[in-house]
């Protein structure tokens, strides 16, 4: 069930890189495309998870005797880690006015600060549906995101104080 839905997630990617390469090679890139492409990530990566919560796959019910909604809450938690990972280097940008350009990219000031970021989120969907152990992914992206948007918040903190 899950293998389409890995081969659908690894043509969105490819897709997405292309076409940003594409626009910042002819010079086509705008604001808007920037924005709009990172808002669209966003719906990806929830309704990717969202998805795979409302197929009703057990993951902490296949452990502990818990309500099935432990398992939506795990997902539920996992979108939320993803979400706040990322919109955390947004609200950074606007809070201290970065705008420093290379390549068309803005430079991030958070790079290499947080260890699970989009791509080891989209890695670990992918690998967990190639195996058939996407509840294991789940799990995983729950946690690490977390950790990883705590990480990032305690560096801003160290840093921005």
């Amino acid at each position: 069930m899950f293998l389409a839905g890995s081969v659908a997630l690894f043509i969105s990617a490819v897709l997405d890189l292309v076409d940003g390469a594409v626009a910042r090679k002819t010079s086509t890139q705008t604001r808007f495309g920037a924005v709009f492409d990172w808002i669209v990530d966003k719906y990806v990566d929830a309704l990717v998870l969202l998805g795979i919560g409302l197929s009703g796959i057990a993951i902490v019910t296949r452990f502990l005797p818990v309500p099935p909604l432990a398992d939506f809450a795990v997902v539920a938690f996992a979108i939320t880690g993803s979400l706040m990972n990322t919109f955390i280097k947004p609200v950074v940008y606007a809070e201290i006015g970065y705008q420093e350009r290379i390549d068309g990219k803005i430079e991030d000031p958070l790079e290499g600060v947080g260890f699970f970021g989009r791509p080891e989120t989209f890695l670990v969907l992918l690998l967990g549906g190639l195996t058939g152990f996407i509840w294991l992914s789940v799990l995983v992206i729950a946690v690490c995101t977390n950790l990883s948007a705590l990480q990032r918040i305690i560096y801003l903190y160290e840093t921005l104080s």
